[in-house]
């Protein structure tokens, strides 16, 4: 059986293009992680209080998305170690954070709080909060 030149093509062109979401996919896949949302939340809500930007009216929303957001995180971490009590899996998480908090200071010790970065991040804040 001989296969048509355009024929081929087409088939080359297909497995390209599937080859080519596949990786899209696999490489944003972690946006939707417990640890990746969580780190993104620690991270506007430091932004926030570090700029001094009034989120008064947001806080509590936000607060109730940041503890749905906290306790998946903590059962995603639970599920991947199971040898460790919740005392370790919390210790994690404050390790976390702390990481994240440190990724912001260290942010604005080079830039201010007029930076798009920090924009992002109250941009980000307003829509988790919205979730709450």
């Amino acid at each position: 059986m001989k296969i048509q030149r355009g024929t081929a093509a087409v088939v080359v062109v297909l497995l390209a293009y599937v080859g080519m979401e596949a990786f899209a996919i696999r490489k944003a896949s972690y946006r939707t992680e417990p640890a990746y949302i969580h780190n993104m939340l620690i991270e506007a809500r430091t932004a926030t209080d570090a700029c001094n930007i009034d989120v008064t009216a947001l806080r509590g929303g936000f607060s109730r998305t940041l503890g749905r957001v906290t306790e998946r995180y903590r059962r995603d971490l639970a599920e991947r170690y199971p040898e460790e009590d919740a005392r370790a899996i919390a210790q994690r998480i404050a390790e976390q954070v702390s990481s994240a908090q440190s990724a912001v200071a260290t942010f604005l010790a080079d830039k201010d709080c007029t930076d798009q970065e920090i924009k992002n991040h109250l941009q980000r804040y307003k829509i988790y909060a919205r979730k709450g």
